[in-house]
């Protein structure tokens, strides 16, 4: 029993895929990144670019975002975007391609465990009218389990 743990953890390990490198564009609200995710794995994301929205007023200066998206103004409390904790230009996730499925902030740089089987989506916290020019180089990596978790289920079964 524990030479057969031993190897499906060294072939879990094995067969974890290369870094994903997709390219978020700031027109389009939500990204299907063909990435399908099993609940108990780790994702690191990380998110790098410029979004650029116009001005609210003709002859006002374009404002931009990064990955952690522009600091929330008051006007954002009447606006409808997917992740209402985040600001407007952010980089998000979701698990499955359904409107119910719950977006989650992940900026810059983020780990997420997942809880929930589905595919990755990656999207820009904006409403549906919102267009913004640029976009975010993105790097998704699946994290290999911690040496102590590999160990740990190595161990006999009491």
């Amino acid at each position: 029993m524990r030479f057969g743990t031993g190897i499906f953890c060294a072939l879990a390990m094995l067969a974890q895929p290369e870094p994903a490198q997709l390219t978020i564009s700031g027109d389009k609200q939500w990204t299907d990144t063909g990435i399908d995710l099993v609940a108990g794995e780790t994702l690191r994301i990380e998110a790098s670019g410029t979004l650029k929205y116009p001005g609210k007023k003709q002859g006002d200066k374009a404002r931009e975002a990064g990955p952690n998206g522009l600091p929330k103004q008051w006007l954002d409390l009447v606006r409808v975007m997917p992740a209402p904790d985040a600001g407007q230009g952010a980089l998000i996730a979701r698990l499955g391609n359904r409107d119910s499925a719950r977006p989650m902030l992940v900026g810059a740089r983020k780990e997420i465990a997942v809880t929930v089987s589905g595919r990755l989506m990656l999207g820009v916290n904006q409403t549906g009218r919102d267009k913004a020019e640029g976009s975010y180089k993105v790097t998704i990596e699946r994290v290999p389990p911690k040496q102590t978790e590999a160990k740990a289920a190595e161990a006999p079964v009491f």
